[in-house]
């Protein structure tokens, strides 16, 4: 039986405690021809030595000084040897059986060049929290024609594409530091078909540091241009100028990160009142989908909340 040549990149920016069970969820992946590239952004020294405990020869890894996700992820889909390339980010899983089938549809449907599936996310202790429930018509309507408050995108860690359409379109760019995945699914479906299984393939790991809460601002405005670049695009207008805004406020966001010390607490992305402030937000959040299913966890979070309230 034929088997499917996948990639799977995954980038870490440190040696998180999730790392392993990311890697072990991709390495117990059957019926695929497997290759596993872990891209390490300005990753310490640790991640090595913990890949190379596997002792698996489907691992591959990369060490990059720190530039951020888009250029990790560039590296890691330059680097991929097979046909399609699956997506996986740290904290992340895969179910058993999602990179076959994955796999199939695009081996399948030839018109297909991107697929997703639905997504679920747990707590940190693997209490289950909710998950996606998209469908294909919504998410394609979404991509192609949403405006900001329409607009929605398969989680990244749930994708799977065509190697030759991802370098056909232009790959990840390096100009959106975040929602370089929205500019990446808007431009493939311009010259492919999508589809997204209606069944969850892949979980994670609810973030309760709130990292990404930090720069909701920045990501709304890069989400804005994904849009505006997707529209200017269709009317065949100039996208430079748009661009060129991207290119500035990732810079900025780069600056940021390389001027923040080494070994601060989060990598220094957060200071001490931020991540109190985030943590109460994660912890009410986890409370209140753990109380819409009557589970006895939620009285754990709301404590943990009342603990960070004033």
């Amino acid at each position: 039986m034929h088997q499917h040549a996948v990639t799977v990149v995954l980038a870490t920016h440190k040696d998180s405690e999730f790392l392993g069970l990311s890697v072990e969820s991709v390495l117990a992946q059957k019926g695929i021809e497997l290759e596993l590239i872990v891209v390490g952004d300005g990753a310490p020294e640790d991640v090595e030595s913990r890949l190379k405990a596997f002792k698996d020869k489907r691992i591959r890894y990369i060490t990059l000084p720190k530039g951020g996700l888009t250029k990790a992820l560039i590296a890691g889909c330059e680097a991929a040897l097979n046909q399609y390339i699956a997506r996986l980010d740290v904290g992340d899983f895969m179910l058993s059986g999602r990179v076959a089938r994955q796999a199939e549809v695009l081996s399948r449907q030839p018109t297909v060049g991107l697929v997703s599936s639905n997504f679920a996310m747990y707590t940190a202790e693997g209490y289950y929290l909710y998950n996606t429930d998209y469908d294909t018509e919504s998410l394609v309507t979404s991509l192609t024609q949403g405006n900001e408050l329409q607009f929605r995108s398969p989680m990244h860690a749930s994708v799977m594409f065509r190697k030759d359409l991802y370098f056909d379109v232009g790959g990840y760019r390096q100009e959106f530091y975040f929602a370089q995945d929205c500019d990446l699914w808007t431009r493939m479906l311009e010259h492919s078909g999508f589809r997204n299984l209606d069944e969850v393939l892949s979980g994670g790991i609810f973030d309760t540091s709130g990292i990404s809460g930090q720069y909701q601002t920045q990501q709304a405005r890069f989400k804005k241009m994904v849009i505006e670049l997707r529209d200017r695009r269709k009317q065949n207008n100039e996208t430079e100028s748009v661009l060129s805004v991207a290119r500035k406020l990732s810079d900025e966001i780069s600056l940021i990160f390389s001027r923040q010390p080494k070994n601060a607490e989060l990598d220094g992305q957060l200071n001490t009142s931020l991540l109190n402030k985030n943590t109460a937000a994660s912890d009410f959040f986890i409370a209140r989908c753990l109380m819409s299913q009557d589970s006895k966890q939620a009285h754990h979070y709301w404590r943990r909340f009342l603990s960070h309230s004033p």
